[in-house]
């Protein structure tokens, strides 16, 4: 979970007691923005105008930290740093791991000369020298015991957190770490005495060897006095100046091996130094990967939280795509109803031609009817004129009138027309 505000007070993020080699996340100011804000509080309007509150985010994780505890600026920056740490400690390790390890490390008594390494960067070679009295000791160096006896006062301070079963756990614990450690110092000790025994060897044979030259050469110096001596006894005898060269020759020859053995003394010297600059690199190159060790340690957590971002990111595109999904079926939906109803309207269009065309078929059928019914009257408008003719004929003298009983052509039935007699 990332934090988007975190808004702590002082009591939450500055704890009355500290540890003092509690490692907190480092927070480096390249990924961090700082904005200076008004300050906020009792004054009312027109008094907190200058700038002094701090608003810190952190950019990878996106936590903002807000600080107005004093009114120095610089002061509230390195208040806000303080909190960022603490506030990203809690999101790596949990909300109760600082607290916890507050809970381990037991408040001892000011006059306690107990020496407490749990927390601490000493080596491990100095505890292992120190006499051990028994494993509440161990205890006390390591995660400060429940029973400790002060060597001044001689009180004990005694808390009711554990048992006796988990203490004995935690002794176990303990004597198998030191165990492995002191194997391992051991190991080191060894590597240690080996190499010191290889350069002693060298500085010996060094020694010698410088000692052998100094003896040949103060030999060589008697011989080149004795000579010299019988050199000048022999300077009055011409017969001994063959013997005057051939002792000077010898003379060159010697001081040729002397120089000699000089530069043999010189790169023995150089040899020494380069070892021992080899000793101090490897020492420095041991140094070097512990550094890139925890630098990897650190990469690794920094991807880690990497990974956990990209998985939210990933999430996130998945459930826009099937929203994005959705809308299109939505819409090819949408388009075969339109295409449906395009159909449907076109199907609709044909009946109604093919009802136009029956309909023309039938007025046309009707037009012939009407001509044949006009017809029909006009013979029947014929065949009343000769019935009226014939009826004018038969009428009586008195003017009664007589009706006759007539058909007609049309489809009508009958009717009666009266004619005056």
């Amino acid at each position: 979970m990332i934090l988007k505000w975190a808004m702590f007070r002082r009591m939450m993020a500055t704890p009355k007691q500290k540890l003092k080699n509690y490692k907190f996340p480092e927070v480096r100011k390249e990924d961090c923005e700082q904005k200076y804000i008004s300050g906020w509080g009792p004054g009312g309007q027109k008094v907190n105008t200058a700038q002094n509150a701090v608003q810190l985010t952190h950019i990878p994780t996106g936590t903002v930290v807000k600080v107005h505890e004093s009114r120095l600026l610089p002061k509230n920056i390195d208040i806000a740093f303080e909190r960022m740490k603490f506030v990203l400690d809690r999101q790596i390790n949990g909300e109760n791991c600082y607290e916890e390890q507050l809970k381990m490390k037991t408040q001892l008594p000011v006059s306690s000369d107990i020496p407490l390494i749990a927390f601490s960067s000493q080596s491990l070679t100095q505890s292992l020298y120190q006499p051990v009295k028994s494993p509440i000791s161990i205890l006390s160096k390591f995660f400060g015991s429940p029973q400790i006896q002060d060597t001044k006062t001689r009180t004990r301070t005694e808390l009711s957190l554990c048992d006796k079963a988990q203490y004995e756990a935690l002794i176990e614990q303990l004597n198998l770490k030191l165990k492995a450690q002191s194997v391992e110092i051991e190991s080191l000790k060894k590597a240690l005495v080996s190499e010191t025994k290889k350069s002693r060897d060298l500085l010996r044979k060094e020694k010698e060897s410088q000692k052998a030259l100094e003896s040949q050469i103060e030999k060589l110096n008697v011989k080149l006095k004795i000579k010299e001596k019988e050199l000048q006894n022999a300077k009055s005898e011409s017969e001994l100046s063959l013997k005057v060269e051939s002792l000077k020759r010898e003379v060159k020859n010697l001081s040729s091996t002397v120089k000699e053995d000089k530069n043999r003394n010189q790169k023995l010297k150089a040899i020494n130094r380069e070892l021992q600059e080899n000793h101090e690199e490897v020492l420095m190159r041991s140094e070097q990967l512990e550094e890139e060790i925890k630098e990897i340690r650190a990469s690794a957590e920094v991807e880690k939280e990497t990974n956990k971002k990209l998985k939210a990111l990933n999430r996130e595109l998945s459930n826009w795509n099937q929203k994005y999904l959705y809308e299109a079926e939505e819409l090819r939906r949408k388009i075969l109803q339109d295409s449906g109803f395009l159909e449907e309207s076109h199907q609709f269009q044909k009946k109604i031609a093919t009802i136009l065309m029956n309909l023309e078929s039938e007025n046309m059928e009707l037009r012939q009817q009407l001509k044949r019914i006009e017809k029909k009257v006009e013979v029947g408008q014929r065949k009343l004129e000769s019935a009226e003719i014939e009826s004018s004929k038969n009428e009586s003298s008195d003017g009664v009138i007589k009706f006759k009983k007539v058909k007609w052509a049309e489809p009508r039935g009958t009717c009666f027309k009266g004619s005056k007699v």
